[in-house]
């Protein structure tokens, strides 16, 4: 029935996705049309596996994003505590004298240390130090002897 047949204040029934109808605002005919592409193309089956991939891989890089995340923090935790049970031993020197011996002999701010175990079975502490001229240094130390290993210009 054409709007010239329709009885005047007759109600029009539309079709959820009619695209045709006149009478429909620009707006909402986009709106429309958006919809019946998204509910079409979300019940393609090739889409739906895609979906499907995409999510699996999402949470696969997830969970080895916190895999990595949680072993690279028990590889950390346990060279503190090794080095924590050394110190009790008296197999290496406490922070303190090590911090002490490095400031002596190279002036700067300490920003951070670390302590690793290198591939001799030492342990070494790592300190990043900044020079007064603004410098960055690395300055491995061994925590047996306070010895100095090697000073590094760090970018």
């Amino acid at each position: 029935m054409s709007n010239r047949e329709r009885p005047k204040g007759a109600v029009v029934q539309r079709r959820p996705y009619d695209l045709t109808a006149h009478e429909i605002h620009p707006d909402e005919r986009l709106t429309r049309y958006v919809r019946l592409l998204s509910a079409f193309a979300c019940n393609l089956p090739y889409m739906q596996a895609l979906l499907r991939t995409a999510a699996a891989l999402v949470t696969a890089a997830l969970l080895l994003d916190a895999a990595t995340g949680v072993l690279a923090g028990d590889e950390q935790s346990q060279d503190h505590d090794l080095a924590r049970k050394a110190v009790l031993e008296g197999r290496i020197r406490p922070l303190t004298e090590i911090t002490e011996a490095v400031k002596s002999k190279i002036s700067g701010e300490i920003l951070s240390v670390q302590i690793e175990i290198d591939d001799q079975k030492r342990f070494v502490y790592e300190f990043d130090i900044i020079t007064a001229d603004g410098k960055l240094k690395e300055v491995d130390v061994d925590a047996a002897t306070a010895a100095i290993l090697k000073i590094e210009d760090d970018e």
